[in-house]
């Protein structure tokens, strides 16, 4: 980003914290790594075993 010559940046008031640093992802925005398939699979059909009973 380019200021205006002879203007500095605005500059953070002291002890604020960068946004980048403010505050963790929401959960929903964190990238989950995908369960495998075949686990998956056998997860339903434990499910479908239980409910049976």
């Amino acid at each position: 980003m380019t200021w205006p010559p002879g203007t500095a940046a605005p500059r953070p008031e002291p002890g604020a914290v960068p946004a980048t640093f403010a505050a963790p992802a929401p959960a929903a925005a964190r990238v989950q790594p995908a369960a495998p398939a075949g686990h998956l699979v056998a997860f339903a059909a434990e499910q479908v075993r239980v409910h049976q009973r």
